[in-house]
């Protein structure tokens, strides 16, 4: 992030990462990662200005896309739902 952005992490007991945002002028700006325990990527969304926006991608622990949500403006437009 540039100088006014900043990352927030929360980590598990286990000391593995659970999740990553990035924040700008005090809102979520940019990509958000949440982690599986064991240390896999669970989830991605995109933020604009502290708003949902773009797709959403959910993954099972095998790494499989799991879920699609596509947001704009902070509001639900769909969601596509895959079966691993």
């Amino acid at each position: 992030m540039d100088s006014n952005g900043s990352v927030r992490k929360e980590f598990y007991q286990n000391g593995k990462l659970k999740l990553a945002s990035k924040y700008k002028n005090g809102e979520r700006e940019g990509i958000t990662r949440l982690y599986y325990e064991s240390g896999e990527l669970e989830a991605e969304w995109n933020w604009e200005n502290g708003k949902l926006e773009g797709v959403s991608k959910w993954f099972y622990k095998s790494g499989q896309l799991m879920r699609e949500i596509a947001w704009e403006n902070d509001r639900l437009i769909n969601t596509k739902t895959y079966n691993q």
